[in-house]
C-alpha cells in the first residue's frame, strides 16, 4: 500500500529519491566523520542514484527505502522478524532481473540487514534506564552509545560478509566498555554519597552524629535501591545483541535504543495477541500488573494493555494506530479501563466485525483506529453483523461513549430506536423483581443425580427428600417453558447437618475426591457458593429462568419448587408480563446491543446484562392481553403444538407498547 502510495504522488521517483539522500547523509554524518558534507552527499547520492536507475521501471527503489527507512516491527518470538525479513526479500526479488554478466548474486541485490528494524522483544516491559539519575546522558555512557548506534548505522547496508562479522566484534567491545562505564559511574556515585554524609556530619557531636547519620543512611539506601533499579536497567541496554540472529528475545522494548525514534511513530498497525491475563494461574497478571498500565484490569486481557503500548509509541497530534483485536473491550466490565483510556484519547473510527470473519478465527473482532490527538468525542462506527449496517460501510453510524460504559455502534435509525426505548422503558433491574445467577455447585457430578439415583436415597433414608429438589440446567430450559430432563440437586447448603442425611453423606463420600477440589471455603461436602438467605427464600417459588448461553431469547416459566443450576439464572417473582417483553425480538435486539457474543453467534445471558433491559410500562389491560398471550403460549408447548403465531402476537404487541414506527420495524427487521 506505501508502494502504491508513493507511485501515485511521485511517478518519476524524484521526491522520494532526495529524500532518501537526506535521510542517508544525516544517519551516516558520523559513521564518515572524516569526510566533509559535500564529499559524503556525493557518495551517498551515488549509491542511491545506481539503486534508482538500474531498476528505474520497477518498484524496487520506493520498496528498498521503504523497507529500510520507513517501517519497524517487533515481536517477542524472535522467529517472526525473520520470517518479516524474508517476506521483504521476496518483495524487492520479484523488482530485479537476475544478469548472466558474471555479476555477484547475478546483479541481485541483497536484503538490507534489519535486524535493527525488526526487533524480537517484550513490547509490553519498558525501561528506565537510570531514572532521575539518567545514567545514559552521563558523557562516558552517552559515547560508547554513540560507537553502538554509529556500528548498527553502517551493519544496515554493509553486504560484505568480513565486514559484518567486523562490526558484530566492534559492537561486542563497545557493549563492554559501555557495562564497565555504568559501573564505573554507580562506583563513583555510591562513593561521592557515602562522602557526602562524612562530610555533612563531621561538625556535629556524637549524639547529633548518630541521629544524623542514621536519618541520611535511610534517605542514601532509598536513592541507592532507585538507582541500582535504573543500573540494572542501563544493563540491559548494554547486554542487547541486534545483531546476534541466535540471540533470544529481549525481555523489553524501547523505541529510542532499539530503532532510534524519540518522537514516536506516524502509524502503528497491529493485531495483538489474545490472552486473558488470569490464565495459567494469573501469570501474566503478575508480570504486567506493576508496569504502570492504565489499562490494567487483573481479570482483563493482554491485548488491552497493547492499545495503551500502541496509542503512546505515536507521534502526538499526528500518529494513528490500527488495531485488530477482540471486541470484547467494548462492553464487558473487564474493559471498563481500556474504554476509559480510549475515550482520553480521539479514537476515530471502529467497524464492530464479529466472528467468522476470517478463515479458521471464531473470535469477535473489532478493527479500530486512533488518533493520538485531543479528544472529539465522538467517533465513526458500524456493526457489520447486523443487516442495517453492511460491510464496507455506505453510511457510517456513530458512538456514543462517556465514563467508560458500554461502546455500542449504531446507525442513526438504530441510535434513534434504542433511545426510545430507554425513554419508554424502565430497566428491568428497577422492577419489584429479583434477579438471581442460579446455584453453583462446584462439582455437579456429585450434586446433581438422576431420578433413580434419588429415589435409591430416598428408600434408603425418607429424611433425604428435605435436600433434593428439582432442578434445571440450560440445557434444559427452551423459549416460554422449560423440559425437565428428570435431574434432582442435593441442596448442601453451608452449615449443613450430614448426621440427618446418612444415605446422602455416603452419596458424597463416594465422590470426595472430586469434591475437595473445588474452589471456595465452603466444606468439601457443601455447596461451593451456598445461596444467600434471599435467595434461598425465593428458590422455591415460581420464576422465570433462561439459561447462560444462546442465540436468541430463551426465557421461561419454572413452577415453584424448580431449583436452577448456574451458570442459569432466575427473576422472581414470575409475572408473565415480563415473561412476554423478554422474549420479544425487540429486547432480544436490545440485548446484543449491550450483550457479549461468543463463538458461533451464541451471546452470553448474564444478569448483568438483562437487568439493563428496558421494559415498557403497560395499563392494567395491555398486561393482562399479554399475560393471556402466554398462558396460551404454555398451554400450547405443553400439548405439543405450534406456537408461532402466538409469538408472533406478542411480539406485535411488544412493539406497540415502545411506539416504533413501521419505518423502524422495517429498518431493524422487526416487523411482524
Amino acid at each position: 500500500k506505501l508502494t502504491l502510495a508513493l507511485r501515485r504522488i511521485d511517478p518519476d521517483n524524484d521526491l522520494w529519491r532526495e529524500e532518501q539522500v537526506n535521510i542517508a547523509v544525516e544517519r551516516t554524518q558520523r559513521v564518515y566523520a572524516a569526510e566533509d558534507d559535500a564529499e559524503r552527499r556525493e557518495k551517498t547520492q551515488r549509491r542511491i542514484n545506481a539503486d534508482f536507475e538500474r531498476h528505474k521501471d520497477s518498484d524496487f527503489g520506493r520498496k528498498l527505502y521503504l523497507i529500510q527507512n520507513a517501517i519497524y516491527g517487533v515481536d517477542i518470538q524472535p522467529i517472526a522478524a525473520q520470517i518479516a525479513k524474508l517476506r521483504f526479500f521476496i518483495s524487492l526479488a520479484i523488482e530485479q532481473d537476475a544478469s548472466d554478466d558474471g555479476a555477484d548474486n547475478y546483479g541481485i541485490r541483497a536484503l538490507p540487514n534489519l535486524e535493527t528494524r525488526f526487533v524480537a522483544a517484550n513490547t509490553l516491559i519498558g525501561l528506565k534506564p537510570g531514572g532521575e539519575f539518567r545514567l545514559m546522558d552521563e558523557d562516558g555512557a552517552t559515547r560508547e552509545i554513540n560507537e553502538l548506534n554509529e556500528l548498527r548505522a553502517r551493519h544496515i547496508s554493509t553486504a560484505d560478509r568480513a565486514a559484518k562479522l567486523d562490526i558484530i566484534d566492534q559492537e561486542k567491545q563497545a557493549q563492554e566498555r559501555l557495562a564497565a562505564e555504568l559501573d564505573r559511574i554507580y562506583a563513583d556515585w555510591d562513593a561521592g554519597q557515602l562522602e557526602a554524609i562524612e562530610r555533612k556530619i563531621a561538625a556535629l557531636n556524637k549524639e547529633q552524629q548518630a541521629i544524623v547519620r542514621k536519618d541520611e543512611t535511610a534517605k542514601y539506601e532509598d536513592r541507592k535501591a532507585r538507582f541500582e533499579g535504573g543500573l540494572a536497567d542501563a544493563k540491559k541496554i548494554a547486554a542487547w545483541k541486534p545483531l546476534d540472529q541466535n540471540a533470544p528475545a529481549a525481555d523489553w522494548f524501547d523505541a529510542e535504543y532499539m530503532f532510534g525514534i524519540t518522537g514516536g511513530f506516524d502509524v502503528v498497525i497491529g493485531n495483538p495477541p489474545y490472552v486473558q491475563l488470569q490464565r495459567n494461574g494469573g501469570e501474566l497478571r503478575r508480570k504486567y500488573q506493576d508496569e504502570g498500565f492504565a489499562t490494567f484490569t487483573r481479570t482483563g486481557d493482554i491485548y488491552q494493555l497493547f492499545y495503551e503500548k500502541g496509542v503512546n509509541l505515536l507521534t502526538p497530534g499526528a500518529g494513528r494506530l490500527c488495531f485488530i483485536s477482540s471486541n470484547q473491550w467494548m462492553r464487558v466490565n473487564s474493559g471498563r479501563a481500556t474504554r476509559e483510556f480510549l475515550e482520553s484519547q480521539n479514537p476515530e473510527t471502529l467497524v464492530n466485525l464479529g466472528a467468522d470473519v476470517f478463515d479458521n478465527a471464531t473470535v469477535n473482532t473489532c478493527i479500530l483506529t486512533v488518533n493520538r490527538a485531543p479528544n472529539a468525542n465522538a467517533i465513526r462506527a458500524a456493526d457489520v453483523r447486523r443487516k442495517s449496517q453492511p460491510f464496507p460501510p455506505t453510511e457510517w453510524g456513530a458512538i456514543r461513549y462517556a465514563n467508560g460504559e458500554t461502546w455500542v455502534a449504531l446507525s442513526e435509525i438504530e441510535q434513534r430506536v434504542k433511545d426510545k426505548m430507554e425513554q419508554v422503558g424502565t430497566p428491568l433491574k428497577d422492577w419489584d423483581a429479583s434477579i438471581y445467577r442460579g446455584v453453583t455447585t462446584g462439582y455437579n457430578a456429585a450434586f446433581i443425580i438422576d431420578s433413580a439415583t434419588k429415589d435409591a436415597l430416598v428408600a434408603s433414608d425418607p429424611k433425604s427428600a428435605e435436600i433434593i429438589k428439582p432442578v434445571l440446567r440450560g440445557r434444559d430450559i427452551q423459549r416460554y417453558s422449560a423440559q425437565w430432563a428428570g435431574l434432582h440437586m442435593i441442596y448442601a447448603r453451608k452449615g449443613i447437618d450430614f448426621t440427618r442425611y446418612p444415605a446422602v453423606y455416603r452419596h458424597m463420600e463416594s465422590h470426595r475426591d472430586g469434591l475437595e477440589r473445588k474452589r471456595g471455603a465452603n466444606k468439601w461436602y457443601e455447596l461451593q457458593a451456598s445461596p444467600s438467605d434471599k435467595m434461598h427464600e425465593l428458590l422455591p417459588k415460581d420464576k422465570i429462568v433462561w439459561g447462560n448461553l444462546a442465540n436468541r431469547p430463551k426465557f421461561a416459566y419454572a413452577a415453584g419448587g424448580t431449583f436452577i443450576n448456574a451458570p442459569s439464572a432466575m427473576l422472581t417473582p414470575y409475572d408473565p408480563y415480563l415473561l412476554a417483553v423478554l422474549n420479544s425480538g425487540l429486547a432480544d435486539w436490545y440485548f446484543k446491543l449491550i450483550g457479549v457474543e461468543r463463538d458461533g453467534g451464541y451471546y452470553e445471558y448474564k444478569p448483568m446484562f438483562i437487568e439493563r433491559i428496558p421494559v415498557p410500562h403497560a395499563s392494567a389491560g395491555e398486561r393482562a392481553e399479554l399475560a393471556g398471550l402466554v398462558d396460551e403460549i404454555l398451554s400450547a408447548k405443553a400439548s405439543g403444538r405450534d406456537t408461532g403465531g402466538l409469538e408472533g402476537l406478542v411480539d406485535e404487541r411488544v412493539l406497540g407498547l415502545y411506539g416504533l414506527s413501521a419505518g423502524e420495524r422495517d429498518s431493524l427487521g422487526l416487523a411482524p
